[in-house]
C-alpha cells in the first residue's frame, strides 16, 4: 500500500494520471517546473533566507511557495506562523504579491505552519499540515487539494471541482 501511495504521488508530480486542465498546470508548471527552470527572483529569495538566517524553510520550498503565491495573486493574506517564519513570509509575499494586503483576519491567501487556525480563506498554504488540512476543506463544495507529506496546498477557485491530489513537490 505504501509503496503504491508512493507511486502514484511520483506519477501525478509529473502530470501523470491529472485530467484537470488546470491542475496539470499547476502541477507542471508552478509545483515542480523543468529542472533549468531560473525564476526572476529566485537569487533575491535566496539572500532574503539567509540575510534573516531562517532555517525552518528549505531553499526549494521557499522558491515553490513564492510561485505558488505568484500564480494565485491574493489581494490579502494572513500568516499565521512563528516570529522567524512569519518575518521571512512577509517579505516573500511582499515580493511575489507587491499589491497584497497582510492582514489578521479574512484572507484571499492563508499561510500557517500548522492547523491552529479555522481555514477561512479562499486559498491555504500548511506547511506542517498532518493529516487535517483533507478534514478542514472536506465541507468545500469546490477547489483543489494539493497533497504531500510536508505541505498542504488548497486552491479555492469556484470554477475548480473538489479534487485531491497526492503529490511530489
Amino acid at each position: 500500500m505504501r509503496f503504491a501511495k508512493r507511486f502514484r504521488r511520483w506519477r501525478h508530480s509529473r502530470g501523470f494520471g491529472i485530467h484537470s486542465p488546470y491542475a496539470f498546470r499547476f502541477v507542471c508548471e508552478v509545483l515542480n517546473p523543468p529542472r533549468k527552470y531560473g525564476f526572476y527572483a529566485y537569487e533575491q529569495l535566496d539572500a532574503l533566507r539567509r540575510q534573516l538566517r531562517v532555517r525552518t524553510i528549505s531553499k526549494q520550498r521557499l522558491r515553490m511557495l513564492f510561485r505558488v503565491i505568484v500564480e494565485l495573486r491574493p489581494a490579502t493574506v494572513a500568516i499565521v506562523a512563528e516570529a522567524e517564519t512569519a518575518a521571512l513570509l512577509k517579505r516573500v509575499v511582499a515580493m511575489a504579491a507587491p499589491k497584497a494586503e497582510i492582514v489578521d483576519g479574512r484572507a484571499d491567501l492563508l499561510i500557517c505552519d500548522s492547523l491552529r487556525v479555522c481555514p477561512d480563506a479562499a486559498n491555504a498554504i500548511f506547511l506542517n499540515p498532518a493529516n487535517g488540512a483533507v478534514d478542514a476543506f472536506s465541507s468545500r463544495q469546490y477547489g483543489h487539494l494539493y497533497r504531500n507529506p510536508d505541505i498542504t496546498i488548497y486552491v479555492g477557485h469556484k470554477h475548480l471541482p473538489r479534487q485531491t491530489f497526492e503529490v511530489k513537490f
